[in-house]
């Protein structure tokens, strides 16, 4: 059984649909890539398992259970942490209440001392932003920030979007070096979108190439790192897709 299942999933702003019947699984301990062009579908995905959209029609399950139409909270509880696409972190908060707001949902407020721990190996810069402001750090260490606090949820998956995001490359190229050392120190399972083709694909084992709200191709990460497929559906280094 694997971790987390969607079946035949469908999501729609209005009158056009985002998802088209999208299917996909999860097992645990994996890092899944979800790759296409911008607009094919990606972060609706992540949206929909983490409950801040509906979906029409489909069922997602968690553990063989079903989470599907349950609400944002509801599914954080169950054990899925969403890292969203422009970080959403508590700007006007430092980084203590951050990651103590994220610690909250399985902990109670309290900064359990071995996960904390495990945060500041990964990321110590955030140790030297303790009590600063979030929204005066850099985008890098916002990046860093946002995952950090949904490590200290525990999820059982974390869904990943978009954390290249307007980046510098040297900064880009560390948040994937942490990301790696995470998922071989803890075992996490990620669902992870990304536009940077290569960086998705050299750190999952396992990838879905979407277009048009539809799974296009699936494989192993090896199989889809190619430069065809880069060049027709993501363009030559997972930037702009070329149409």
């Amino acid at each position: 059984m694997s971790l987390l299942e969607v079946r035949d999933l469908v999501s729609a702003y209005g009158s056009i649909e985002a998802l088209q019947g999208v299917s996909l699984k999860v097992d645990a301990g994996e890092v899944v890539a979800v790759l296409g062009a911008n607009g094919a579908g990606k972060t609706t995905l992540l949206r929909t398992i983490s409950g801040m959209m509906k979906s029409k029609r489909g069922t997602i399950t968690l553990e063989g259970e079903s989470i599907t139409g349950l609400r944002a909270d509801q599914v954080l509880r169950r054990g899925i942490a969403h890292v969203a696409e422009g970080r959403e972190i508590f700007s006007r908060l430092d980084v203590d209440d951050n990651l103590r707001l994220g610690a909250y949902v399985t902990q109670k407020g309290r900064l359990k001392g071995e996960t904390l721990d495990l945060v500041f190996e990964l990321f110590p810069r955030l140790v030297e932003r303790r009590k600063q402001v979030a929204g005066t750090l850099s985008g890098g260490e916002q990046q860093m920030l946002a995952i950090a606090r949904a490590v200290l949820a525990q999820p059982k998956i974390m869904l990943l979007d978009e954390p290249s995001m307007g980046l510098a490359p040297i900064i880009v190229g560390s948040i994937f070096e942490t990301l790696e050392k995470l998922v071989k120190e803890t075992n996490l399972t990620v669902l992870l979108v990304e536009q940077n083709a290569k960086a998705a694909l050299d750190l999952a084992s396992r990838g879905y190439l979407f277009e048009s709200g539809k799974v296009l191709d699936s494989g192993n990460a090896e199989d889809l790192n190619t430069t065809a497929i880069q060049t027709a559906y993501l363009g030559p280094s997972g930037g702009k897709p070329k149409r």
